[in-house]
């Protein structure tokens, strides 16, 4: 009689409201749990800029030609000696010498340079920056050339003759090792000698260059104007 009693006091329409309610209430905090998302700091990061100095990769290499005055057999006096240079090429060292693909091209143009009016200045006819290595050969092409005479004895003065090109077809091959440092300038100096280079036959005059000195000129140093001293670009 006792439980009767009790599930009747438990089981009207009070009941039904107050299990609702319950159900109501816990379905309510499920749902503003689930959104719930906790604040997490993260550290302060610093960027650290940091400014790099371009590295130097290439050298510089300067060519330049000059002679002086010569006087030939018989009396003839060299007034001026103009040869026309269209390409220059160097080559850098490789196992196979004779490899093409080691020829780096330093000048290619064509420019006119009287060799004996550079005997105490220099010809600048190239300027190339050039990887650093070390370097064995030098090409020098000369697609013409002219000569002026004066002979005292005979009483002519600064007469102009063309000159024949030995091997024209061939550039003139210079073996003369030097090296490329990275950051720095090097001047080679070709001083023609002309009097072995310049030769008269029943033809004429004929020109197989020949070289008295080929040499580092000036040591990398340079003037204000970026040259090598005692030069002048041609």
């Amino acid at each position: 009689m006792v439980w009767k009693n009790y599930w009747k006091h438990y089981s009207g329409p009070d009941y039904k409201f107050y299990a609702f309610a319950i159900i109501i209430l816990v379905l309510a905090v499920a749902v503003a749990y689930s959104g719930y998302k906790p604040q997490v700091q993260t550290p302060a990061t610093t960027t650290t800029t940091t400014s790099t100095t371009p590295q130097i990769t290439t050298g510089t290499l300067y060519i330049g030609v000059k002679d002086a005055k010569y006087r030939l057999p018989g009396g003839n006096d060299i007034i001026g000696l103009n040869i026309t240079i269209t390409k220059i090429e160097v080559h850098m060292a490789t196992e196979n010498e004779s490899d093409e693909s080691g020829w780096v091209t330093v000048y290619e143009g064509s420019k006119n340079v009287d060799l004996i009016k550079y005997n105490d200045t220099i010809a600048l006819i190239a300027q190339k920056d050039l990887d650093p290595g070390k370097y064995t050969q030098i090409r020098l092409y000369i697609d013409e050339a002219s000569i002026k005479i004066t002979n005292i004895f005979q009483q002519f003065y600064n007469k102009t003759y063309t000159v024949i090109i030995k091997d024209q077809d061939k550039p003139f091959k210079i073996i003369h090792p030097f090296s490329i440092q990275s950051g720095e300038t090097l001047t080679l100096t070709f001083d023609f000698d002309i009097l072995n280079s310049v030769s008269k036959d029943s033809e004429g005059y004929k020109l197989k260059p020949v070289l008295a000195k080929v040499g580092p000129a000036s040591d990398g140093i340079l003037e204000e104007n970026g040259k090598p001293p005692n030069s002048e670009t041609i």
